[in-house]
């Protein structure tokens, strides 16, 4: 069991008895703790109550100064509350704990299957395949398109430069629509898509966040901004239902880019990294890591590696302004 010291003193307004109520301790960067899942946490405190109540969301999930960091708790960042009560008087502290998983991550191994030419001209943000069509989302300002072509060809069956003004980011296929969002510009753009071929649609506004890859789940567009969390987007408005936060045993993962879906997991690059993470979607924990630093240190002098999809049971990968794309087989056990 772990020990936590409050440096602070919590004083009633009001009592009606003599002495005020208080509540003071010792407390020594707590939120910079990890508290893992399964784990039990003692905070040592004074006060002159009749007990302790602990808060999370404004439930409580303690009656005694010992939390249990159980499946009440949700991965991520939250705000907690210590109240220390006599009769209907309290005397409250706050601080925000940071909740992960007690298991490391399993590091993958892959085999690389396959090589495909990749159109290099393109400062890859999104992309998937439909069929032998890859569908690609490219980035930078006066030079952002949605672009078309077949797997193992570099020649665009259509290529469709979007305003001047928007930096384009990741895209996603969902029924038989194609989303792609912009970094800053709070704006989306839907396309009709049958298959061989898409024609602009509806244009969206949103607010409240930075575009940077989406992926389809079931009827929601997953969304990652460039922090640690994934937002569940509804296609129909852009609105935000449910947002998760990523995290593994040593903390949150920001920094998450690129989306697709892939058995079962949300696949994520790391921005500025050579690391694709396997994320849960109930809970948001990394369960697994695929490092491609040995394909990511070829392409060095193009640039990061930035784009994910599925080709069948294994996974393609290429980067911003690669000339290759590589089809890696790999074993998730």
């Amino acid at each position: 069991m772990r020990y936590i010291g409050f440096l602070f003193l919590a004083l009633s307004l009001f009592s009606c008895q003599d002495e005020r109520l208080f509540l003071r301790g010792e407390l020594n960067g707590v939120e910079d703790f990890l508290f893992k899942k399964g784990t039990d946490t003692e905070f040592k405190l004074e006060h002159n109550g009749e007990g302790v109540l602990i808060f999370r969301n404004g439930q409580v999930v303690s009656e005694s100064n010992i939390l249990t960091v159980d499946d009440r708790f949700t991965f991520g960042t939250q705000r907690i509350r210590i109240v220390a009560y006599r009769g209907t008087d309290t005397a409250s502290q706050y601080f925000r704990m940071t909740v992960v998983p007690s298991e490391a991550p399993m590091p993958l191994a892959f085999e690389v299957v396959n090589e495909y030419p990749h159109p290099s001209q393109l400062f890859t943000q999104g992309l998937f395949l439909d069929g032998e069509i890859v569908i690609e989302s490219s980035g930078q300002y006066g030079e952002s398109a949605l672009s078309t072509y077949k797997l193992g060809s570099t020649d665009f069956i259509q290529h469709y430069k979007v305003d001047e003004d928007w930096f384009a980011e990741g895209v996603a296929l969902l029924g038989d629509s194609l989303y792609q969002i912009t970094w800053r510009e709070n704006r989306a753009q839907s396309y009709g898509w049958n298959g061989d071929r898409f024609e602009p649609g509806r244009e969206f506004k949103y607010s409240g966040r930075e575009g940077w890859g989406v992926a389809p789940w079931e009827d929601h567009l997953i969304w990652s901004d460039g922090t640690e969390k994934l937002r569940f987007v509804n296609p129909a408005d852009m609105s935000v239902d449910n947002t998760i936060s990523v995290t593994s045993n040593l903390g949150l993962f920001s920094n998450l880019n690129e989306l697709e879906i892939y058995k079962g997991y949300i696949v994520a690059n790391l921005w500025q990294t050579p690391r694709i993470v396997f994320v849960n979607p109930e809970n948001g924990a990394v369960e697994k890591v695929l490092d491609l630093n040995s394909i990511a240190n070829n392409h060095k002098a193009a640039g990061t590696l930035n784009g994910i999809m599925v080709k069948g049971d294994n996974l393609i990968i290429t980067g911003k302004n690669w000339p290759t794309m590589y089809e890696l087989e790999i074993d998730l056990n």
